[in-house]
């Protein structure tokens, strides 16, 4: 069976992992990034990011978990496009209703504002998931 077309994001940590030397937390950690359990649309986690970054973190890939936080592991708009596409016609409607996209505007530009400025490693210690993150990780889950 051959694997399915990885997109960016998720090639690029595919690739940053495979500079890690082999350990079962990378093996897994790849076995599920292949199989989109970190993706922005198809994980079927809520916050696959998060997810992604406790699995770094508890691997002892501290540095990943940064690049994850500073978004190298995201996908891009071409996904974006792709999970709109696949979604119902009142999904659709609301993400392209002029007014809801004026108020996630200004959701994102108060984000930006307050975190913006941030490095992946302030991200990560001002969420809290630079701490003790690692020892409460999903004990087998996805």
């Amino acid at each position: 069976m051959t694997e399915p077309k990885l997109d960016e994001g998720t090639q690029r940590l595919v690739d940053d992992l495979m500079q890690k030397p082999r350990s079962f937390d990378r093996d897994e950690i790849l076995r599920r990034a292949k199989r989109f359990k970190y993706h922005d649309y198809k994980a079927d986690h809520p916050t696959p990011e998060i997810l992604l970054a406790r699995h770094l973190i508890a691997a002892g890939y501290r540095d990943l978990a940064v690049r994850c936080a500073e978004g190298r592991y995201q996908q891009g708009k071409e996904e974006a496009d792709a999970w709109l596409a696949s979604e119902s016609e009142e999904t659709r409607q609301i993400a392209n209703d002029p007014e809801m996209r004026a108020k996630m505007e200004e959701v994102f530009a108060l984000a930006a504002d307050r975190f913006g400025s941030l490095t992946g490693e302030q991200l990560l210690d001002a969420t809290g998931l630079g701490d003790a993150v690692a020892t409460q990780t999903d004990k087998g889950k996805n």
